[in-house]
């Protein structure tokens, strides 16, 4: 004979358990890829942002603009490798001149940044940021 004050029925015992587990993976998990992913974001913008300055520096420097481009050029992609990042993800863009004493040039790179990094799995979706720097010219240089 069963006593009164165990009234359930069988089929809900372990329902509280199925609840949390899919509350856990529908809720926490979402979260736990975002915070993974933020360090990825932070990493790329302070690789495109220094990338950018080191390739204004090396063009501004250089003695015509072919040669500034190939300065510049391998500056991004040695910092590129330095942070391990792909460089068929970064773009870069010149302007100016280093023909003009005083003048600005102007180095833009653009680097995607994943939507999702899962490490083992790889990166998911994405969008591109942008940063600029630029140098000015020696006003005092000497040409060769």
């Amino acid at each position: 004979m069963r006593s009164a004050e165990c009234n359930h029925a069988p089929d809900e015992r372990g329902f509280v358990a199925i609840e949390f587990v899919l509350g856990a993976a529908l809720l926490l998990l979402p979260i736990l890829l975002l915070v993974v992913s933020f360090p990825k974001w932070s990493e790329r913008q302070t690789m495109a942002r220094t990338a950018a300055t080191e390739a204004a520096r090396a063009w501004a420097r250089a003695d015509n603009d072919l040669e500034g481009a190939v300065a510049a050029r391998r500056a991004v992609d040695e910092i590129a490798a330095n942070y391990e990042v792909d460089p068929g993800s970064l773009a870069t863009s010149y302007a100016g001149s280093v023909r003009s004493r005083g003048g600005e040039v102007r180095v833009t790179v653009t680097v995607e940044m994943p939507v999702s990094s899962v490490p083992g799995m790889g990166t998911f979706g994405g969008w591109h940021w942008s940063v600029s720097h630029s140098e000015t010219v020696d006003r005092y240089r000497s040409y060769g």
